[in-house]
Protein backbone atom coordinates (compact mmCIF):
# COMPACT_ATOMS: atom_id res chain seq x y z
CA UNK A 1 0.00 0.00 0.00
CA UNK A 2 1.82 2.90 -1.23
CA UNK A 3 -0.86 5.34 0.20
CA UNK A 4 -3.20 5.60 2.57
CA UNK A 5 -7.25 5.21 2.21
CA UNK A 6 -9.43 7.05 3.46
CA UNK A 7 -12.57 5.91 4.49
CA UNK A 8 -15.83 8.25 4.26
CA UNK A 9 -19.02 8.10 6.41
CA UNK A 10 -21.71 9.83 4.42
CA UNK A 11 -19.17 11.95 2.52
CA UNK A 12 -17.21 12.73 5.31
CA UNK A 13 -13.38 11.19 5.98
CA UNK A 14 -13.92 9.12 9.47
CA UNK A 15 -10.84 6.51 8.75
CA UNK A 16 -7.95 6.05 7.73
CA UNK A 17 -6.44 2.93 6.60
CA UNK A 18 -2.30 2.52 6.28
CA UNK A 19 0.17 0.28 6.21
CA UNK A 20 1.72 -0.53 9.46
CA UNK A 21 5.24 0.76 8.39
CA UNK A 22 3.87 4.25 7.85
CA UNK A 23 1.82 3.84 10.84
CA UNK A 24 4.74 3.04 13.13
CA UNK A 25 6.49 5.92 11.59
CA UNK A 26 3.76 8.39 12.48
CA UNK A 27 3.13 6.82 15.95
CA UNK A 28 6.77 6.54 16.84
CA UNK A 29 6.01 3.07 18.63
CA UNK A 30 7.86 0.57 16.10
CA UNK A 31 7.97 -2.08 19.26
CA UNK A 32 5.01 -4.03 17.91
CA UNK A 33 1.27 -4.50 18.52
CA UNK A 34 1.57 -6.46 21.83
CA UNK A 35 3.38 -4.37 23.60
CA UNK A 36 1.01 -1.08 22.24
CA UNK A 37 -1.68 -2.76 24.13
CA UNK A 38 -0.09 -4.20 27.22
CA UNK A 39 -1.30 -2.10 30.50
CA UNK A 40 0.64 -3.03 33.86
CA UNK A 41 -2.13 -4.65 36.18
CA UNK A 42 -1.50 -2.23 39.30
CA UNK A 43 -2.34 0.68 37.27
CA UNK A 44 -5.61 -0.20 37.00
CA UNK A 45 -8.58 0.54 39.81
CA UNK A 46 -11.91 0.11 38.47
CA UNK A 47 -14.46 -1.48 40.27
CA UNK A 48 -17.81 -0.61 38.37
CA UNK A 49 -21.47 -0.22 40.34
CA UNK A 50 -23.66 -2.98 40.39
CA UNK A 51 -26.72 -2.00 38.06
CA UNK A 52 -29.93 -2.95 40.56
CA UNK A 53 -32.61 -4.19 38.24
CA UNK A 54 -35.30 -6.93 38.20
CA UNK A 55 -36.05 -8.63 34.40
CA UNK A 56 -39.23 -7.76 33.34
CA UNK A 57 -41.69 -10.65 32.17
CA UNK A 58 -42.29 -11.11 28.31
CA UNK A 59 -45.63 -12.14 26.87
CA UNK A 60 -45.50 -14.01 23.59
Amino acid sequence: MEQPVVVTDRGEPSHVLLSIDAYRRLSGKDSGWVASIQMPEDDIDFDPPRVGFAPRSVDF
